[in-house]
């Protein structure tokens, strides 16, 4: 995943194939993670508790460089990356990430066909190139500045009309003027 979506790892290794069910419980976690709950402290090796119905141990194994998700103007949230072959109960939906060198539309077809495949009732919600989610993530401010443009032209328009409504009454003889 983080090679796929360009993460730099920091310090400690990557989720590998071989954390899988029987074996403890690992996590990547992000800077923030690392700064906010280890502060002056390595976040490698140390243990954090999840707490719920069945609470999990987890040891941390390695940090990756913050991302913003929601957004490009959100900050950074606290994350952990955890394997999902690890997962206690399965999810609800499954994300992946595709990184080719492909033309988008032939790799979507593509995967779409695989998936269907693998098996027909899997139900496909999105399929997202980056370069769409960062104009997606981007909508209200271009609706923003799109706005304000019109907004300013109008005002362009409305200054001009006022400018020469001004000359011309002052531009026009008057009775008393002759």
């Amino acid at each position: 995943y983080f090679s796929t979506m360009g993460i730099p790892l920091l310090a400690g290794r990557d989720l590998a194939v071989s954390d899988r069910p029987g074996t403890p419980r690992v996590a990547v976690v992000s800077e923030n993670f690392s700064r906010h709950f280890f502060p002056g402290q390595v976040a490698i090796g140390r243990q954090v508790t999840l707490k719920g119905r069945n609470p999990v141990q987890i040891e941390i194994v390695g940090v990756v460089k913050d991302v913003s998700y929601e957004g490009l103007r959100d900050g950074s949230p606290r994350m952990m990356y955890f394997a999902s072959a690890q997962e206690q109960e399965p999810r609800p939906y499954v994300t992946f990430e595709l990184r080719s060198t492909i033309d988008s539309a032939v790799l979507a077809r593509a995967v779409q066909a695989e998936i269907r495949g693998f098996d027909g009732t899997i139900p496909i919600a999105q399929l997202k190139t980056l370069a769409r989610q960062v104009d997606d993530s981007l909508a209200q401010e271009r609706l923003l500045a799109v706005l304000s443009g019109f907004f300013s032209l109008i005002a362009v328009f409305l200054a001009i009309v006022s400018l020469y409504g001004l000359l011309t009454y002052t531009a026009t003889p008057r009775p008393n003027d002759l």
